[in-house]
């Protein structure tokens, strides 16, 4: 691939530059891909998107109630219209949640909130989209006089999210026979070691190391380059503009995204739990039809690729590929 000797540690920048459909123009991109397709490695990921962990609680608190338990069966159609509203205009609405010290709101604003909350999401007037938008509206008016919500409460106010050891401790508790190497992520690691991570009696084994003295963490740090790009897009692109990105996709282009999607079917063949995925509907549905050519929402496994989480603007990288 042509990599200057003195280069101590690969990333992504040394196969590839530039924003994610640029990325997928590298042929050193193609290489590697290739050699890791035709090794014996899996890679394993997981994927969610920070701002829709910081806003479905909203929800989850809502459905707690018994009152609304006919919203149950769509929980995450709810989520995912949620996310797909405020994607839109997130500073806005995080500049309205922090009115109310979300996440936690007092019990006395409760009612006020939810009114707030309501009127911000729909304030362009309520254009159809798909029932679960409907429902939304309507759960959220519903809900005018609840004046508890489980999980905004007791939480520190401004923050959204205080960590990631529960991504760290998740493929823990997944593969509780395996050596895991994660790379070093000091504030992960003092919190893992204040736990006790065991299974059956014996303690999972698990290790943080330096990048650059794992040339696997290397190749992990590759793939969450590039799949946190791809997430990133598939989260922020409309649909409109996907099927534009997608038709004017190069053959060098396209040969890479089928190698994404090929390594994705190839650890999912293996096993299934390779994958774990949090991301709202619509950006799994995009990301679908992008790699698979597959259209619809509802997604197995087998379908929805998820990355190890990189970027703390999108995600935080905590893992490996698989051997």
């Amino acid at each position: 691939m042509r990599i200057q000797p003195s280069v101590k540690e690969l990333k992504l920048k040394h196969l590839a530059q530039g924003d994610y459909i640029t990325c997928l123009s590298s042929n050193k991109l193609e290489q590697f891909l290739t050699w890791l397709l035709e090794s014996q490695a899996y890679i394993h990921f997981s994927n969610f998107s920070i701002l829709n962990w910081s806003i479905v609680d909203l929800i989850d608190s809502l459905l707690d109630h018994d009152q609304f338990e006919t919203y149950t069966s769509i929980r995450d159609d709810l989520k995912n219209d949620l996310h797909a509203i405020v994607r839109l205009e997130p500073l806005g609405y995080f500049r309205l949640l922090k009115t109310f010290d979300y996440p936690n709101v007092p019990s006395a604003r409760i009612p006020e909130f939810l009114k707030a909350v309501r009127q911000f999401l729909f304030s362009g007037g309520f254009t159809f989209r798909n029932m679960a938008r409907i429902a939304l509206s309507d759960l959220l008016q519903e809900a005018s006089r609840v004046t508890t919500l489980l999980y905004l409460c007791g939480n520190e106010k401004d923050e959204l999210v205080s960590g990631f050891d529960t991504a760290f401790i998740h493929r823990l508790a997944t593969f509780v026979r395996s050596v895991h190497v994660f790379d070093e992520e000091p504030r992960v690691r003092e919190s893992l070691e204040r736990k006790e991570i065991s299974w059956g009696g014996q303690p999972v084994s698990y290790r943080f190391a330096i990048s650059h003295n794992e040339p696997a963490i290397q190749i992990s740090d590759i793939l969450c380059g590039l799949l946190g790009k791809h997430f990133s897009f598939m989260e922020k692109c409309s649909i409109d503009h996907l099927e534009e990105a997608s038709a004017k996709l190069s053959v060098q282009q396209r040969r890479n995204a089928d190698l994404v999607a090929k390594l994705i079917d190839k650890a999912d063949k293996e096993c299934p739990a390779f994958i774990f995925n949090q991301a709202p509907h619509e950006s799994n549905a995009k990301s679908l039809w992008f790699l698979h050519g597959v259209l619809g929402v509802e997604c197995s496994n087998h379908s929805v690729p998820t990355i190890f989480f990189n970027e703390l603007a999108q995600s935080e990288k905590v893992g490996l590929f698989h051997v």
